[in-house]
């Protein structure tokens, strides 16, 4: 657990640079995905609650040769607005969150399945899930920021913290 008080020292470190992380910012539990059934058909996609998601995300991809001797590759996502996700796999912020949420590219915390509908691996020998869950980002500033925002402020150190759970299934 990183939750707590937290103090960093040594050369070049200011001597006041001591924070608290909230449970909020603890490490998040293993995201636990089963995606079963057959390439062919829909495919229900089920995961435990992660404490302290925030919300969801899933990307399903494959490959596959064509006749000509290429290559199609096919990619799904669990977002209602067309998106691969591919750039989303990954930390992001509070307000984005919020922001893809609103715009249904992300599911809510309280999600726990979705589907992926039938046909789209049907010509793939294989496919492979990821998942997301997003946790909430922390920003400690000293000293705070005054409430007056015409106030001089000269910050002397920052802490960001940042969380996820990540999963993958084949």
């Amino acid at each position: 657990s990183v939750a707590g008080d937290h103090t960093l020292t040594g050369d070049g470190v200011p001597a006041n640079l001591r924070y608290s992380l909230g449970q909020q910012a603890d490490f998040m539990p293993a995201m636990q995905v089963s995606a079963p059934g057959q390439l062919t058909e829909s495919i229900r996609v089920s995961w435990q609650p992660v404490a302290n998601a925030r919300a969801y995300l899933l990307v399903a991809m494959s490959g596959t040769e064509t006749r000509a001797g290429g290559t199609e590759a096919v990619i799904w996502s669990s977002s209602e607005p067309p998106e691969s996700g591919m750039g989303l796999m990954d930390y992001i912020s509070n307000p984005n969150i919020d922001k893809w949420l609103a715009e249904r590219v992300l599911l809510p915390a309280s999600q726990t399945n979705c589907e992926i509908p039938a046909g789209i691996f049907a010509k793939s020998d294989g496919a492979m899930l990821q998942s997301i869950a997003y946790g909430s980002e922390t920003h400690i500033v000293h000293p705070p920021r005054p409430a007056n925002p015409k106030a001089p402020w000269a910050p002397e150190w920052a802490v960001q913290v940042r969380t996820k759970s990540q999963a993958m299934a084949s």
